[in-house]
């Protein structure tokens, strides 16, 4: 089927030109390419969190009107209240120190659930 991905809709099936790389990666590269991205995801949802979570403190959203931090999350990036609160809460509990964009050492290498 050559260097394609396939993909079914409703208009019929449709192939989408991809490179070698990606196409035809072999088993142990794709585990190599999850494992990269799920610690990307990991230190990411941290990020957010950290950044979501210094607005938040310093009061940022009101520059713009917004009434709090979830307004402004919802409004900026139709990130929801329960789901802003959940990446503030993640940076608090897995970040260096509680209150720092970076994934604590300590959490490396556990796995997300």
């Amino acid at each position: 089927m050559g260097n394609n991905i396939y993909l079914e809709g409703q208009s019929g099936t449709v192939a989408i030109p991809c490179s070698k790389d990606v196409c035809d990666t072999g088993y142990g590269k794709s585990v190599d390419i999850i494992r990269t991205e799920l610690k990307n995801i990991k230190e990411s949802f941290v990020r957010i969190g950290w950044h979501l979570k210094k607005i938040k403190d310093n009061g940022w959203y009101q520059k713009e009107g917004y009434k709090n931090i979830y307004e402004f999350a919802k409004e900026k990036f139709n990130i929801s209240q329960p789901t802003a609160t959940r990446f503030i809460n993640i940076c608090t509990e897995f970040s260096e120190n509680g209150s720092s964009p970076e994934l604590d050492a300590r959490y490396q290498g556990y796995s997300l659930s």
